[in-house]
């Protein structure tokens, strides 16, 4: 028999899990039989079980029975996490059952012709090597599939709780409950109600109040996405970095037409004179990167740590603390998988554009300094001072966004003309003056902000 093949768990269904262990069962690592459940024991028994045909494990392996075949979930993690690790099967199946992570089994015993004690993954927490980003109960199989993601937070898991009645509430068998903000439901025939939810006074979720629709109906609201959604998170106040040694801080310009020569300077009045500015050809490479701030290393606890993530350091102390040892990509991703959009709280401004990478083009001027602009659609944008060599400027600056540059301890600008200038290759471009008087350098910066004022400040 070949050998199974173990592909990793999503990091979706990962984090689901381990958050639904922890509304069900209990907070990790939990204490089960006196043995320490962790989150690696618990994921590295849900990829052994996927990796079989039929998702199912004898319990115990068969020190007598031939290969593959006599081998059970204790051999599974031994193998994969040390000799110590076939000690804890019987408490990670009996914490995976409870979540309903997981479900009792009988396995066919091919050799001695009898059955063993087995445990199967639910259908609905399996995944195979196609799978795209994957939420717990995507299949049908569940009638509680819809249960991945509340319609009310975007956040939380629905999960269901036996035994327990709401006041003025007629009884019902069981009650649909978030385990984020704490929204319920209570099942009408085959459709939920909702009864509860968190802020009465929110105006978007107040019209879903006593309101019946069917679990895909559910499904729909809390996966749909809108420009105009009113939960976003309040915008914060800006958070300004050091200016790189090379450039002056850029000051945005808007709403003035410049005036294209043939040759494809721009004409700029500054006071009494006309001011002329080169175009820069730049040399893209590669392709357009989404989602950048996922690649960051640091963790969440190394980043709630530093002054400019004080202002939310409770909410994340409160809402996300099992993530702090996570890193801070990973767990900005899985936010943004659940539209959840407390995630932009840690990005600059402009930390979720689109970026490329580009390079000055050999001219004249790449080796000098001046003033630059950057046009777009036939307006001013951008304009600031370079300070030592505009090759520098593009080629360490502009040309390229790292992903901490996407993060609110820096102050968003270098995210925002890159995303620019690669996106808008045909509508925007670079424009240069060269001029080595630092003195007269700034007058004409200065001069070219009072003729395109910012108009959106």
């Amino acid at each position: 028999m070949t050998a199974p093949q173990y592909f990793p768990i999503p990091a979706e269904l990962e984090t689901l899990a381990l958050e639904t262990i922890q509304k069900r069962v209990g907070a990790l690592p939990v204490i089960q039989d006196g043995v320490s459940v962790t989150g690696a024991l618990i994921t590295t028994a849900m990829e052994c079980l996927n990796a079989e045909f039929n998702k199912t494990l004898p319990v115990k392996s068969d020190p007598l029975g031939p290969g593959n075949e006599s081998e059970g979930l204790d051999r599974c993690l031994e193998r994969r996490l040390g000799s110590g690790a076939g000690a804890c099967t019987t408490p990670v199946i009996d914490v995976l059952i409870r979540a309903g992570i997981a479900e009792p089994a009988e396995v066919l015993d091919k050799v001695r012709h009898t059955r063993r004690k087995g445990i199967r993954l639910v259908p609905s927490w399996t995944w195979h090597i196609a799978s795209g980003p994957i939420l717990a109960g995507d299949t049908n199989d569940s009638p509680f599939s819809w249960m991945s993601l509340c319609p009310i937070c975007r956040a939380g898991v629905l999960t269901k709780v036996l035994g327990k009645q709401l006041y003025g509430i007629p009884r019902t068998d069981y009650i649909i409950e978030c385990s984020s903000c704490g929204a319920k439901m209570i099942p009408v025939g085959d459709q939920f109600r909702l009864v509860s939810i968190a802020a009465i006074r929110d105006p978007l979720w107040k019209s879903f109040l006593d309101k019946t629709f069917a679990p895909d109906a559910w499904a729909a609201i809390a996966h749909k996405t809108s420009t105009g959604d009113s939960r976003r998170v309040p915008a914060r106040p800006s958070v300004k970095s050091p200016a790189p040694a090379h450039a002056a801080p850029v000051q945005r310009l808007t709403g003035t037409s410049v005036s294209r020569l043939k040759d494809g300077s721009v004409a700029i009045p500054c006071e009494s004179r006309i001011i002329y500015f080169k175009p820069v050809l730049l040399k893209h490479s590669g392709g357009i990167k989404n989602e950048l701030f996922i690649k960051s290393q640091k963790t969440l606890q190394d980043l709630i740590d530093t002054p400019p993530y004080a202002d939310i350091r409770d909410t994340v102390m409160d809402r996300y603390a099992r993530y702090l040892s996570m890193k801070i990509g990973l767990v900005l991703s899985q936010l943004k998988a659940r539209h959840d959009m407390f995630y932009l709280e840690f990005l600059n401004r402009w930390g979720d554009e689109r970026y490329g990478t580009f390079m000055i083009e050999e001219c004249a001027e790449a080796d000098r300094s001046g003033v630059y602009l950057i046009v777009t659609e036939g307006k001013v944008y951008e304009s600031g001072v370079c300070t030592t060599t505009f090759r520098r400027l593009v080629n360490q600056e502009l040309g390229r966004v790292t992903p901490e540059a996407c993060y609110r301890d820096h102050d968003g600008k270098r995210c925002r003309l890159n995303s620019l200038l690669s996106t808008g290759k045909s509508t925007s471009g670079l424009f240069v003056h060269c001029i080595d008087n630092a003195e007269e350098r700034q007058k004409i910066a200065d001069s070219v902000a009072l003729s395109h004022p910012d108009q959106n400040s």
